[in-house]
């Protein structure tokens, strides 16, 4: 990887894992070619969540939808295990909503006081997905809702890569 696009990240302190990854990548690899070999989408979304702006633009609205992809791998797994709670689905849906152009609401930001105090009851990989949804529109805690996506990928290294590909289909290109 190039030593000036090398520092671009570490300039934003991410994890030693990652750093270790980055910097196996052969001599010359760009950015962009690293954004399409990752398969950490929890690491993808933490770079993206770098790019987000303030609530209500178009960069956090887009973030949000990333995270709701990921979201949306593992809530069967909360379900079956927690039928016939529906809340994450619910909140989830309003998270959705505001990426379609819903102004950020109290709402919103309920779901995600409620996932906060829910996830830390019941904190299994699947359960931290749902809490991530929740948190997904977040703006004070959106670094929280990432590392809450990380862990709820945490259990299979096939879902931190279908985590990936959702984030690449909002983000096909490197958010910069």
């Amino acid at each position: 990887m190039k030593t000036t696009e090398l520092s671009q990240i570490l300039a934003h302190t991410p994890c030693g894992e990652a750093v270790t990854w980055l910097r196996s990548l052969p001599d010359g690899t760009t950015l962009d070619q690293a954004w399409h070999q990752c398969t950490r989408g929890d690491w993808m979304l933490w770079w993206a969540k770098r790019t987000a702006r303030t609530v209500n633009t178009p960069t956090h609205r887009r973030l949000t939808q990333a995270k709701c992809r990921c979201a949306r791998l593992v809530l069967g797994i909360y379900e079956a295990r927690y039928y016939p709670d529906m809340r994450p689905r619910e909140d989830l849906d309003s998270a959705e909503r505001y990426t379609g152009g819903e102004p950020y609401s109290i709402d919103i930001s309920a779901a995600y006081a409620y996932a906060c105090g829910y996830a830390a009851d019941v904190y299994t990989c699947a359960d931290a997905a749902a809490y991530s949804a929740y948190a997904a529109a977040s703006t004070t805690a959106s670094d929280a809702a990432a590392y809450a996506a990380a862990d709820a990928v945490c259990a299979s290294t096939a879902m931190l890569a279908r985590c990936a590909d959702e984030v690449r289909v909002v983000y096909p290109e490197i958010p910069l």
